[in-house]
């Protein structure tokens, strides 16, 4: 008989659904899955869900017969909490439970009684998702109107055309480097929302969706990856413009419009008060450049969420929120000003880096002097994680040292400073439970603590884009979008105007249910957005606390004196506006005269603290994000230091000063995280997911951070900072020196020549490549001009692409892999089957021989380009056996043939070795073929059974496994046998541990990204072949990649093994 499981956020809720199914279906297994674990024994269970929980009552209500279990949820995590639970069981048992879409009491009444009846699984969800018929047949329910359907779609982040008329739709491969994560999503919705039509996306390869195209937490959590296929869906004037300037997007063609997103813009500093956003900045520009993508995921890498321990600005980064209320600010904010924690800068009386204190009676509030102020309601803890705890330490490793994840190198050597509260529930903004007035009036109150984050956002990003360019600086783009994204505004504004909730509880409640999204999404880049959300839905509620505290509507009574007298940038100009006070501006109270000075942006001055807050304040673009804390960060600070924070944000990144940040230490978080990227971009040493150990540090102690190792030693010895001191000394002499050197041939110390060869996508890459110092193009990934359109390129398109290619290259080697694609990354036109595992299937040299025109127009391309260069070489991938390359071989040769010309001196044939088989056969392969590339990336997954995008299993990924290493020697053994040459194009290429690994086996070629050129370089530089081989044949004997690395790293110098 099949069983039912309730699950419920209530567990009263469940188990009163569960008593009265049985009242219906007394045999029925009828199990409650509702609330979470108690805090402790006799207490009620806390409100929410919990995958165990749900996991335990599956079990209980499997009956092992083999009919399975339908469950159903209420809301919101019930369903994802319910998903992973399936996903825990035992593949068997998951492949029996079905989740159910239907009403909570309703549907588990009809479930119990066609379960009771003898009812399949699929006949029990069939008639629960019915349950409501019999009571809106008894209550003659209407069908809703269309002004009712179209207002529950904005709710629910969805759109339904208006009339409901023919749509336009196009599936297409989405071909830009990790797929729609958070900037190209947002490059995304802003084309949607340029477009005069109603637009919906499915991600077609998942199942995912549909979801409105103007929704960037709608496209995000569709889970869209390079090479998933999606269908746009368009209705409108504009449909087919709309479509096409999405693929464009989605493609890595055309950039999106800039125009700001949707939603109501912020006023510039001087517009009347009394509005939404008063003392706003305008709207910084945006850029559509796409970014380069993320360093490889750490596998359990938690996710931020909304409650997580708020992250407020250090006393000595630019570009801090403005300050909470304090005697010296004077509560002198306007209203959607994001004021900043008080710090002994602004007069609170606090030492730098202490928590914030709770707003006083001289804080301008408007209470009586020395009464003492409402306490508010308990701060949010929604979505809190824990940090993990301490991580082993690497061998070598100085003793005291905490371990985490590399994820930006260098070496710092500073005082630590905490970026705000690192932990405490203080430290989180309340959330005020009962409205303080009607709907209206609470929406009216959100608005204007979006305006003023939005307006931080906006200035962060200006000073984050002057500082490391437009690209890096997009990704504050995608958080302006999330503050006007329908997905959460839309549940915040029934929760107000339905529910009669505070702004604060829907705004919070709106951004969890859309965090938890995130969070259980496969990818672990996408799961990091989590975290960002829950920081910017963080700052508005502490934006609406301050406001109803008062903050927001400051009197002046107290005046201050907080004010920064700003030094301006190019264009000059102080920064320290006086604002008039008083309750009708809610500007800030007495002229900004004693604070420190700011150092301004490009256009004029960080403002002061009224220079931020109030309407009449001055200063540059940046000036309505700057301000008391502002002051904080450019006066009395205490000096360069290392930041400790639980987590990163993007905001809190974008706020950093390199001048003053040294380096940067995380709790919590993976390099992955936006603030980890940002760092990376500003050049600040960092590691992250240090653990619960980093929050214990004291504050102002001496430390050192090396980024590489992802260690962090606190009270080093003298001796152990002075050998670090000297280590930074040299590689920063050995960086300069290969910067210098890059265009130089690399050889090894006994004259042998290693080529460092380039990966790339494009001409343009090529010239960059050239620019880097690279040797050639080792990688030209051709499926770039096949993917993202309607038709495949015919052969003089493709030929003028391997053309300019070579030209820009100049003479140097051009490696050109033919078409790499398949069901993982399919061809629209090619109307390619569905296949249950792509990676082992019609994909790379298979698809060709399958498709010979595709590959024989192609070749031709090649052919074509090598008959006008030299050095021109051609590389088959996805090669399994002898007969597939004899094949190809056949092939070039037809295509010569067919061309007329004779290929110029270095034109050659290889393949890559990605399958085990290959590797193998490199014997017998030797015979036919010229060179050999090594695409370590697949190779590692194919031979270890570990696809490389899990997470899970990171640490077992890795190309430095003696499995692996076994098969680099098999393949250099026989092509040295048969005087062949070796490459390697993957990722392990890049990496220092394992370049004098690769080279003792027999490897000649490395091709790496450009940035790396002159690092591998100077790598190859360093070693004697002979040593390098001893090395290599000594990993071969190892048990583990970790053993592995600890042979290489052991010869090295590190400061504290001795």
């Amino acid at each position: 008989m099949v069983g039912i499981v309730v699950v419920s956020h209530s567990a009263r809720l469940a188990e009163g659904v569960v008593e009265l199914a049985r009242e219906m279906a007394a045999d029925v297994r009828l199990e409650p899955a509702g609330g979470l674990e108690p805090p402790s024994a006799g207490e009620p269970a806390p409100l929410g869900t919990d995958a165990a929980r749900v996991m335990a009552a599956v079990e209980a209500a499997d009956d092992g017969s083999g009919d399975g279990v339908v469950v159903l949820m209420d809301l919101g995590s019930a369903v994802l909490s319910a998903e992973m639970a399936v996903e825990l069981l035992e593949p068997e048992a998951g492949e029996r439970v079905r989740l159910c879409p239907a009403p909570l009491a309703e549907g588990a009444v009809a479930a119990a009684v066609s379960a009771q009846a003898g009812g399949s699984a699929d006949d029990v969800c069939a008639e629960a998702s019915a349950g409501l018929a019999g009571k809106q047949s008894h209550l003659g329910a209407p069908e809703p109107a269309d002004g009712e359907l179209r207002q529950s779609a904005y709710r629910s982040g969805r759109q339904i055309d208006a009339d409901r008329g023919a749509a336009l739709d196009e599936r297409f491969a989405v071909t830009v480097s990790q797929g729609l994560h958070a900037r190209p999503a947002a490059q995304f919705v802003r084309a949607a929302a340029a477009a005069d039509a109603q637009i919906e996306v499915e991600n077609a390869t998942t199942g995912a969706g549909p979801a409105p195209a103007t929704s960037l937490n709608g496209i995000a959590t569709l889970g869209v990856r390079e090479g998933h296929e999606i269908v746009v869906r368009a209705h409108g004037p504009e449909a087919q413009q709309a479509i096409d300037a999405l693929r464009r997007v989605a493609t890595g063609g055309a950039a999106a419009p800039t125009a700001p997103a949707p939603g109501p813009a912020a006023p510039k500093a001087g517009a009347p008060s009394g509005g939404a956003g008063e003392g706003a900045a305008p709207g910084a520009a945006t850029s559509a450049a796409s970014a380069p993508g993320p360093a490889a995921p750490e596998a359990g890498a938690p996710s931020g969420a909304l409650g997580a321990p708020s992250s407020p600005q250090p006393p000595f980064a630019e570009g801090a929120p403005p300050a909470e209320p304090t005697a010296a600010t004077g509560s002198g904010e306007a209203e959607g000003a994001p004021p900043a924690e008080p710090t002994a800068a602004t007069g609170s009386g606090e030492a730098e880096g202490a928590p914030p204190a709770e707003p006083t009676a001289a804080a301008g509030s408007g209470d009586a002097e020395g009464a003492a102020p409402p306490r508010g309601p308990e701060p949010a803890t929604l979505g809190r994680h824990a940090a993990p705890p301490a991580r082993p330490l690497p061998p070598g490793a100085p003793a005291g040292a905490l371990a985490g994840i590399p994820s930006s190198p260098g070496i710092a050597i500073a005082p630590l400073r905490r970026l705000g509260a690192a932990g405490p529930a203080e430290a989180e903004p309340p959330i005020a439970e009962e409205p303080a007035g009607g709907p209206d009036e609470e929406w009216a109150a959100l608005e204007r603590a979006r305006s003023a984050v939005r307006a931080d956002v906006e200035a962060r990003r200006e000073r984050l884009a002057a500082q490391v360019g437009a690209e890096e600086a997009e990704i504050l783009d995608a958080l302006a979008l999330m503050l006007d994204d329908d997905a959460l505004l839309g549940p915040a504004r029934a929760a107000i105007d339905e529910r009669s909730a505070s702004a604060a509880r829907a705004w919070a409640d709106a951004v969890e249910a859309v965090a938890a999204r995130y969070r259980a999404l496969e990818d672990p880049y996408q799961r990091e957005r989590a975290g960002d959300l829950a920081d910017l839905g963080r700052r508005v509620l502490a934006a609406l606390a301050r406001e109803r505290a008062g903050g927001g509507q400051g009197s002046g009574a107290t005046g201050g004196a907080a004010g920064a007298s700003g030094t301006g940038g190019p264009a000059g100009g102080a920064a320290g506006a006086s604002g008039t006070g008083g309750p009708a501006s809610g500007a800030a109270g007495a002229s900004g005269a004693a604070g420190a000075s700011g150092t301004g942006g490009p256009a004029g001055g960080a403002a002061g603290a009224s220079g931020a807050a109030g309407a009449s304040g001055t200063g540059g673009p940046a000036s309505a994000a700057s301000g008391a804390s502002d002051a904080a960060a450019a006066g009395d600070r205490p000096g360069p230091a290392i930041l400790l924070a639980r987590e990163l944000t993007p905001l809190d990144a974008a706020a950093i000063d390199p001048a003053e940040v040294k380096g940067i230490a995380t709790a919590l978080g993976g390099p992955t995280s936006h603030g980890a990227i940002l760092a990376r971009a500003l050049g600040v040493p960092a590691v992250v997911g240090v653990g619960e150990p980093l929050l214990d540090l004291p504050d102002g102690s001496r430390a050192i951070l090396d980024g590489a190792a992802g260690l962090l030693v606190p009270d080093p010895a003298p001796e152990l900072e002075r050998a670090y001191r000297e280590r930074a000394a040299r590689e920063a002499a050995a960086a300069e020196q290969a910067r210098a050197a890059a265009d130089q041939p690399a050889f090894t110390r006994d004259e042998t020549r290693i080529e460092v060869a380039a990966n790339a996508a494009d001409a343009d890459d090529a010239a960059a490549a050239v620019a880097a110092g690279a040797d050639g193009i080792g990688l030209l990934r051709t499926e770039f001009a096949f993917l993202g359109r309607p038709a495949m390129p015919d052969e003089d398109e493709q030929t003028a692409l391997y053309e300019a290619a070579a030209t820009a290259l100049g003479g140097r080697p051009l490696v050109i892999r033919t078409l790499d694609a398949g069901a993982d990354k399919p061809l629209p036109y090619l109307a390619m089957p569905a296949e249950e595992n792509p990676f082992l299937g019609v994909r790379g040299l298979r698809l060709g021989l399958a498709r010979r025109e595709l590959l024989r127009t192609q070749l031709r391309a090649i052919v074509r380009t090598a008959t006008a260069h030299e050095n021109i070489k051609v590389m088959f991938p996805m090669v399994a056996t002898v007969d597939e390359v004899r094949t190809a071989r056949r092939m070039v040769d037809e295509a010569c043939a067919h061309v007329g010309g004779t290929p110029r001196d270095g034109f050659e044939v290889g393949i890559m070795v990605e399958v085990p088989a290959a590797a193998l056969l490199s014997v017998q392969l030797a015979h036919v073929v010229d060179f050999f590339s090594l695409g370590t990336n697949d190779l590692t997954q194919y031979t270890l059974a570990a696809e490389r995008g899990n997470a899970a299993l990171a640490q077992l990924a890795d190309g430095l496994h003696p499995a692996l290493l076994r098969l680099v020697h098999e393949v250099c053994h026989a092509a040295r046998a048969n005087g062949r040459w070796v490459g390697v194009c993957g990722e392990l290429a890049a990496d220092p541990v394992a370049v004098p690994l690769l080279v003792g086996l027999g490897v000649r070629e490395l091709s790496v990204a450009a940035p790396s050129v002159a690092a591998v370089k100077a790598a190859v530089r360093q070693l004697d072949l002979e040593d390098a081989a001893a090395l290599a044949h000594a990993a071969l004997a190892a048990d583990s990649a970790a053993a592995v690395r600890d042979l290489v790293v052991s010869d090295r110098d590190l400061p504290g093994n001795a």
